[in-house]
């Protein structure tokens, strides 16, 4: 995904999508809300895998990311994450994990920013 098209994000809440059925429940809702509300810790921790050098930790947050984000409902994060966790699993050299890392923290801001 290239990072100006990033900009536009759109998050589909329409009644007959999956992140708009959990909106329409109030218990639900909240998971979603603290789903969103964790990315920045969640990206934090990615980095943070990524600076240390623990592939087999970033393979995993990536990995329970593009879950967690495809379950609620936010497809686009899901694909990045997984294009991370395929990044590490593939063997990718330091430029390439920065910049699916980069990828996915670009579009996770953007998606907290437009369905706020």
């Amino acid at each position: 995904m290239h990072p100006a098209s990033m900009n536009s994000v759109h998050v589909d809440t329409s009644a007959d999508s999956t992140l708009g059925k959990l909106m329409a429940k109030p218990g639900t809702a909240k998971l979603v809300e603290r789903f969103l509300s964790g990315l920045p810790q969640r990206i934090a921790a990615i980095q943070s895998a990524q600076a240390g050098g623990d592939l087999n930790q970033l393979r995993v947050l990536a990995h329970q990311l593009k879950g967690a984000a495809g379950g609620y409902g936010f497809t686009p994060i899901s694909q990045a994450a997984a294009q991370l966790e395929n990044t590490v699993n593939n063997g990718a050299d330091p430029a390439a994990l920065a910049k699916s890392i980069s990828t996915l923290s670009t579009l996770c801001a953007s998606i907290r920013v437009a369905a706020a």
